[in-house]
């Protein structure tokens, strides 16, 4: 019908293949394994929960307040906040929660006593858990809440035997372009999380939601040969975890962390540039492959409306469809329906970032985050 050349339809197979991907993932989702959460047996694990915090004095208070709501008995439970030499009043909010045995506040600062490190995150967690001695350790971050189950979640996924746990993490809903934008781009990792791990090749985990064993953590040397890198505490410790321990995903309502969303484009693009700077560190073939076949797609997509019209909307259909039905399934799973009214905004905005991000995540670019450089 229309005379172009063969290539101009690449990005046509390319969003054909990326359709049956998605289809693939929500597939291996709903085979997740699932089993009752609500009250695991004994013996119960004693749970570490910790958090590292750096400048949270306004959010805080309600992840403190969700985390002494667990339905978890208290003698089995310690909750570690790690002060990352904040500059605001986030060690004085945690010091007004301290009435509760199950807290303990600890200052970074003092740790490193002016010594300068790579990742300070990960020095945090470090040394949380060194002071720690939990069989089970939990990680979640400042600006997160939490449901009243979702320890007890964490360790029926242990009482399993998995050693390394990650669970669902949603964007706290407001019904604006932003916010469902960050919602549907969450939602959509999060059942390439879980499936992945059913079908048995785990490629992410989220340290605003994740659990590991601290037997799978000494085994491993913990965040040793990866803490030179400002992020990936998270799916850099995964990818040490894979071949010593058993990977699981917890997709229960009762697990799901729920977080905040930046409110600025500019700080967004700050925290994604962030994340996508442990990108070169990543050793997982199968993980590259499909971030360098979306981010190609992207582009595919964005070159061929400019110079072939016809093949380019064809491609934009067929991603826009696919991209529809697979993130309609994910933000029903995390009980966010909401944030698929911006979907037909979001999704453009979605390819340019996803464009324009992997390209500045190849280039040196300096990535300021919460007043620190961080790469």
């Amino acid at each position: 019908m229309f005379n172009l050349p063969p290539a101009a339809y690449l990005p046509v197979l390319g969003a054909v293949a990326y359709a049956a991907a998605l289809a693939a993932i929500v597939y291996y989702w709903r085979r997740l394994p699932r089993w009752p959460t609500a009250g695991p047996l004994p013996p119960l694990p004693h749970i570490d929960v910790l958090i590292a915090a750096r400048n949270e004095e306004q959010l805080l208070p309600a992840c403190i307040r969700s985390l002494l709501a667990q339905q978890y008995p208290a003698d089995k439970l310690t909750f570690w906040i790690i002060d990352d030499h904040s500059e605001d009043a986030t060690a004085a909010v945690a010091a007004q929660f301290m009435y509760d045995p199950r807290l303990r506040l600890l200052s970074l600062a003092s740790h490193l006593q002016g010594r300068r490190v790579a990742s300070y995150k990960k020095e945090a967690l470090r040394w949380g858990i060194a002071q720690s001695a939990g069989e089970l350790i939990v990680t979640t971050d400042a600006d997160c809440e939490l449901p009243p189950g979702w320890l007890a979640a964490m360790a029926a996924a242990w009482q399993q035997g998995y050693t390394f746990v990650g669970a669902p993490v949603r964007i706290r809903d407001t019904d604006d372009l932003i916010t469902s934008f960050q919602a549907l781009d969450v939602a959509g990792t999060m059942l390439l999380t879980g499936a992945t791990c059913s079908a048995g090749h785990p490629l992410l985990a989220n340290g605003a939601n994740m659990a590991f064993s601290r037997a799978l953590y000494e085994r491993i040397g913990g965040y040793d040969g990866i803490d030179h890198i400002a992020s990936g505490d998270d799916v850099l410790l995964l990818q040490k975890a894979l071949r010593h321990g058993r990977i699981g995903f917890v997709p229960d309502a009762a697990a799901i962390a729920t977080t905040a969303a930046q409110h600025s484009w500019r700080g967004l693009w700050q925290q994604r540039l962030r994340w996508a700077s442990k990108t070169a560190a990543y050793k997982d073939v199968k993980l590259i492959a499909f971030q360098g076949f979306v981010f190609a797609l992207s582009w595919s997509i964005i070159l061929t409306l400019l110079l072939a019209p016809p093949a380019g909307m064809a491609a934009l259909a067929i991603k826009y469809a696919s991209d529809f039905f697979f993130l309609r399934t994910a933000a029903r799973s995390l009980q966010q329906p909401r944030a698929m009214r911006w979907f037909w905004l979001a999704e453009p905005l979605h390819i340019l970032y996803i464009a324009l991000l992997g390209v500045a995540a190849l280039l040196p670019l300096p990535v300021v985050w919460k007043k620190r450089e961080a790469v």
